[in-house]
């Protein structure tokens, strides 16, 4: 009996250290489950407040989107309208600025359109996007030195926005720096290979700059010793624009310089 009571009492010990390891396990989950739920409320939070913000978001975001579809719907005044009523709630807005500076610029309003794009950039004087929209506001004004200027800063911040590099190369053909405005349709297209605006105009003044040394013109001075075009060019009847080969060699009647001639045989390559 002493013996069977001795048996029991291990078996007694041995169930009741399995209980407790069974309630340490039941414990460690609670725990675990604790923090874990702890864990969920904190990202429910995160969610939460991340949604809001979003939504704050939006709440800016879709008052310009109505201005626009406004303006696009043939009613100018109504989309500034809309927009000052939204700059009036909320001041200081370069974004609000930017797209209500471009709807007075395509109203022919340039001068208004440079006061809000100048105001962009005073609250935001990194916007690439507010520099090159004063670009154009200066082109639209033939403010050419100051509009270079403007898209010169544009590219300054953002060195692959094609769009400047184009807009800059125009500028630079009306003003008959031809080289460097064709320096500057050539970048542009290396960004934006398939910037068909950028390639015809690049074309058109690679054209000009034979026709000027053909002609004997007094313009800016080329580094052409020997030029010829290849392929077709497009034309009313849509015929594909073909490729453009300017072949240059060194010339001293010409004052041709090698930095010039690569430029030119390096934008050639482009239009390939």
């Amino acid at each position: 009996e002493l013996e069977q009571a001795r048996w029991e009492k291990q078996v007694a010990q041995q169930q009741l250290s399995q209980s407790r390891d069974q309630l340490n396990i039941a414990q460690f989950n609670l725990l675990t489950a604790q923090e874990e739920r702890e864990e969920a409320e904190e990202k429910v939070e995160e969610l939460a407040a991340s949604g809001q913000q979003q939504r704050r978001n939006l709440q800016d975001v879709f008052p310009v989107t109505a201005a626009v579809l406004t303006f696009s719907e043939g009613n100018p005044n109504e989309a500034i309208s809309q927009l000052d009523q939204l700059q009036d709630k909320k001041a200081d807005n370069a974004a609000v600025l930017i797209v209500r500076g471009e709807l007075y610029r395509q109203s022919q309003e340039p001068e208004k359109a440079l006061q809000d794009f100048d105001r962009a950039i005073e609250l935001e004087p990194k916007n690439f996007v507010a520099h090159f929209a004063r670009g154009e506001a200066l082109t639209d004004l033939k403010k050419w030195d100051e509009a270079i200027a403007a898209y010169d800063q544009s590219i300054d911040l953002k060195d692959d926005y094609h769009l400047a590099h184009m807009n800059r190369g125009l500028i630079l053909a009306k003003s008959e720096k031809w080289i460097e405005a064709v320096e500057a349709y050539s970048r542009s297209l290396e960004i934006e290979p398939n910037n068909v605006s950028a390639s015809n105009d690049l074309k058109t003044t690679l054209h000009g700059l034979i026709n000027i040394w053909v002609s004997g013109s007094s313009g800016q001075s080329l580094t052409l010793s020997r030029a010829s075009t290849l392929g077709r060019i497009s034309d009313s009847h849509g015929q594909e624009p073909g490729a453009l080969d300017i072949r240059t060699t060194s010339s001293s009647s010409i004052n041709l310089d090698s930095q010039d001639a690569e430029i030119i045989s390096i934008a050639s390559e482009r239009l390939r």
